[in-house]
């Protein structure tokens, strides 16, 4: 699947920042979150709801708080999934700058305006913060960024991205300028966060906007979708890997290197998965792992930024993939 551009609005309006809220079945959830963007210290935003489909009472939430305040905006499209309801937002969005929330996390009072502060500061075209988990009502920080400073080179960010070295590929957390937002989401069903930061976080040069402070409070919920592991999504991880191996050749070096060690891990977890025990798993995932570690793993054994798990693995798969599979086994 080829990079689509994206072609939202034209003009944009000064100052506004656009909030981009995909709904899937969240009824008992979406209501928290929308107050709190509602209620956020900077007023001068929009609130995009888009529901995906839902088959629960989310519309009629939803419906409710469009009716009480001028600044949501709701929208109902048939289901296709995450990806495309943001880009539905996208294409809706008329604001300066651009941010997405999930319909089941939390945000900070200050989120909006501590982020667009440190953008516009530097003038920055993206602003990052730290995230912490909320659980049944206790925020704890589960990670902080590995930065000092207040900003860093934009390359850096995106290595730092695929070291997998800021908890994960989520969207979610970051506040992008409207013109550096020119890449859509795919539709995959794992990953399609990481792909779009990818595509559009190496399209621009400069640098990005450090908080270094938790802002967003991410909630895992059984069902949602990175609480389970399925066959489709090994698929996935496996392709990202591959399109983004490609999309990088062009780039910097170190982004190249980090590209290899996102896909040496994401093969490894293809191939390991596969060994506790979900028969459902198909015998091309195994291949195409193995294939993927035989082909990159020389590139990460010897980069030093890779961690220390991943070069390991490699060397040993130098010996025997079997020899990975038994060690992992016993570290479980």
């Amino acid at each position: 699947m080829e990079l689509v551009r994206e072609e939202g609005v034209k003009f944009f309006t000064k100052g506004l920042v656009s909030v981009i809220v995909p709904v899937f079945n969240r009824s008992g959830s979406v209501g928290r979150v929308i107050e709190q963007i509602l209620d956020q210290s900077y007023s001068n935003l929009e609130l995009l709801l888009i529901d995906d489909g839902s088959a629960d009472d989310s519309c009629d939430v939803c419906r409710k708080y469009q009716a009480s305040d001028p600044r949501v905006r709701f929208y109902e499209i048939p289901h296709g999934g995450v990806a495309a309801a943001r880009n539905y937002g996208l294409k809706k969005a008329a604001g300066e700058f651009i941010t997405f929330v999930d319909s089941d996390d939390d945000v900070d009072k200050d989120f909006v305006e501590k982020m667009l502060n440190a953008l516009t500061g530097n003038g920055s075209m993206i602003s990052i913060c730290d995230y912490a988990y909320n659980l049944k009502g206790v925020k704890t920080i589960c990670h902080r960024l590995p930065y000092s400073q207040e900003n860093v080179p934009t390359r850096r960010l995106l290595s730092d991205f695929l070291y997998e070295r800021l908890g994960g590929g989520f969207c979610w957390g970051i506040l992008w300028r409207r013109e550096a937002v020119v890449y859509k989401f795919l539709p995959y069903i794992y990953g399609e966060d990481l792909m779009f930061i990818f595509t559009n976080l190496s399209a621009i040069t400069g640098m990005a906007a450090v908080v270094n402070e938790p802002l967003y409070y991410y909630i895992k919920c059984e069902n949602s979708i990175t609480a389970t592991t399925e066959v489709e999504e090994i698929f996935d991880t496996l392709k990202i890997a591959n399109k983004i191996i490609r999309l990088s050749q062009d780039l910097a070096p170190e982004v190249r290197k980090a590209a290899y060690a996102l896909a040496i891990d994401y093969a490894f977890f293809a191939y390991l998965t596969e060994n506790v025990g979900n028969k459902r798993f198909s015998d091309k995932v195994d291949v195409l792992s193995v294939k993927m570690i035989k082909k990159y793993r020389r590139k990460a054994i010897f980069n030093l930024r890779a961690t220390r798990k991943t070069r390991y693995a490699c060397f040993l798969s130098l010996f025997s993939m079997k020899l990975v599979k038994s060690v992992y086994s016993w570290i479980k």
